[in-house]
């Protein structure tokens, strides 16, 4: 009797951080306080884990940092969660970016149609939407259901789950060759990022 050796494998899959615009430092920010005065605030957010919340400050210079965004003053300033290393000025210019990681890497499951999910301890609390595509390097689409076209997701779920698709979400994605993972949803995402959240799955034949 033929046994595959490949009928069932096992990978994982990371959420890296992407870079959006932010703003731009406007005035003096001193060193070992929390108030970072910017050009904007419109771009950053002070709930945890939505889009903006999650900020890198003069990235490829020798004052690079991260931070996270406690308060907004509109228009003047964002007040992070802990206080600055460097001291960043208008005359440097820092640029002031929103760190992101909602997005997964892309799964290739071409060769399979079942797939099992396994979360981290430090997945963040959320739905998972389903995108595809037909080749690896294409533009994902959100995958829908035929019956009413709503999107295929996991409802919200926290972390240390192992996921078994079923029903309607399974048949959703199952003859979808190439995978991406939402966090949340598209409308409200959750940033998984900060040390790069893995998930590991199950892909069977």
């Amino acid at each position: 009797m033929f046994l595959d050796p490949e009928m069932t494998v096992k990978h994982s899959v990371t959420f890296p951080d992407v870079f959006s615009t932010g703003s731009e430092v406007d005035a003096d920010s001193a060193a070992a306080q929390a108030v970072l005065n910017v050009t904007a605030t419109t771009n950053f957010s002070a709930t945890d884990y939505a889009k903006g919340w999650r900020v890198i400050i003069g990235r490829g210079t020798a004052r690079e940092e991260e931070a996270t965004v406690l308060s907004i003053q509109a228009g003047i300033s964002i007040t992070l969660d802990a206080n600055l290393t460097y001291t960043h000025t208008a005359v440097q210019a820092d640029v002031v970016e929103v760190l992101w990681a909602a997005l997964s890497e892309v799964i290739n499951k071409k060769h399979y149609k079942k797939i099992a999910l396994f979360l981290p301890a430090d997945w963040t609390t959320g739905a998972i939407e389903f995108l595809g595509c037909d080749t690896p390097d294409g533009t994902f689409l959100p995958v829908v259901k035929a019956t009413d076209v709503a999107v295929v997701a996991i409802a919200s779920v926290a972390h240390s789950k192992a996921i078994g698709l079923d029903g309607i979400v399974m048949e959703g994605i199952e003859v979808i060759p190439y995978l991406q993972l939402r966090s949340g949803v598209a409308a409200t995402e959750i940033d998984q990022g900060g040390d790069e959240v893995s998930i590991s799955y199950v892909l069977t034949r």
